[in-house]
């Protein structure tokens, strides 16, 4: 009975997976018909504005992580870097 069981389970755990397996394949986001504004009104420019995609270009994005509220300053990590090297900013 035990051995029954377990076959079944392991079938049904390999035929799980192989639906699975097209819910995480790889598809396109349509990151380019994205738009967006922000509170200040400011837009997201469109393809119109910025053209097609360009090769061997890449877009950084920045934001800020406020781990240590009791710290209270801020710090300007060019200076830091220039003063102590780069190891201050993580100590």
């Amino acid at each position: 009975m035990t051995k029954k069981v377990l076959t079944i389970l392991i079938i049904i755990c390999i035929f799980s997976l192989q639906l699975s397996v097209g819910v995480f394949a790889e598809r396109d986001h349509m990151a380019d018909t994205w738009v967006g504004n922000d509170a200040l009104g400011r837009r997201l420019p469109t393809n119109e504005q910025v053209g097609d995609r360009k090769e061997e270009k890449y877009v950084g994005i920045f934001y800020f992580l406020f781990m240590n509220a009791e710290q209270g300053r801020i710090l300007d990590d060019s200076k830091v870097f220039a003063e102590d090297g780069g190891e201050a900013v993580w100590d």
